[in-house]
């Protein structure tokens, strides 16, 4: 396969489930950025919480972040792509949250914020769907993010609300699907985003790509939960690692290894750089 570009999600997906790049598939994409594929991170984080050993990988020049509001030149700092909620829709979303007491995070300027209160109960009690550490070391708490919310309404990238139980997602889901001009996605199970009507890893992938001269043909692109979908979608090779979602491994070409597994790894050396495993 002539493949010339791979798009990872990370979380779930080239991380493994301590929230840790391995060493395997590290040297996988090392390998790939050597035989000139562009590696392109493709993560519903926002730019600051990239995770810094990815980063580091030399020869990475893009980042999609907050799931596809911004591409990111990473020899610049510069965004060259960027997609924005509508401040009508944040005044919507932010009405509804009150309403209801739901708990959110807003991105902003490249970094998540999150309501003090969801911050507190997740260092208190932890989380069933998501690492700790990463929420501590990653999120900046607000005690009023709702104010911070409206104040920064022209340029909020991304909301995300979350749920302690299915029973209440899937009440308030239709209601969330339900506002103006934006993206409705899930990244993991107790949650429900909001972005930019613009703003999919998939169109930011597409809108890569033309920069590159690259089809969808030479893309191979990885995912493991729902807002990885579009992408996969979109890729000529759209690979589910073996613990994604079983909606997400439908809509793929091909199952990989889980990401405890190095399934990204072994994909990219048994696809795009011909290896026997």
């Amino acid at each position: 396969m002539d493949i010339r570009l791979v798009a990872l999600d990370l979380d779930g997906t080239t991380m493994n489930s301590d929230n840790r790049l391995s060493d395997y598939n590290r040297k996988s994409l090392e390998a790939a950025v050597q035989a000139g594929i562009q590696v392109v991170v493709a993560s519903g984080r926002a730019f600051d919480a990239l995770p810094k050993e990815v980063l580091a990988i030399p020869g990475l020049q893009y980042a999609i972040s907050s799931n596809g509001a911004h591409i990111t030149d990473l020899t610049t700092g510069k965004f060259i792509y960027s997609s924005y909620i509508t401040p009508t829709t944040v005044d919507r979303a932010i009405d509804l949250a009150v309403k209801e007491h739901l708990m959110v995070e807003a991105f902003c300027h490249g970094k998540p914020y999150i309501s003090e209160a969801l911050y507190e109960d997740i260092r208190v009690n932890g989380s069933v769907y998501r690492n700790k550490e990463y929420v501590m070391t990653t999120r900046t708490p607000i005690p009023d993010i709702f104010g911070f919310m409206r104040e920064n309404r022209e340029i909020l990238e991304n909301i995300n609300f979350f749920f302690y139980g299915d029973d209440r997602l899937k009440e308030m889901r239709p209601r969330i699907q339900s506002l103006p001009d934006c993206n409705v996605v899930s990244s993991v199970k107790n949650n429900i985003e909001i972005g930019g009507i613009n703003s999919s890893k998939a169109h930011a992938l597409e809108i890569l790509s033309r920069k590159l001269k690259i089809p969808r043909e030479g893309i191979m692109s990885f995912g493991d939960a729902g807002n990885d979908i579009p992408m996969i979608r979109y890729a000529g090779m759209g690979v589910a690692v073996g613990n994604a979602w079983d909606d997400v491994k439908a809509a793929a070409d091909y199952v990989a290894e889980s990401n405890d597994e190095d399934g990204v790894g072994r994909t990219i050396r048994r696809f795009a750089l011909g290896e026997k495993l």
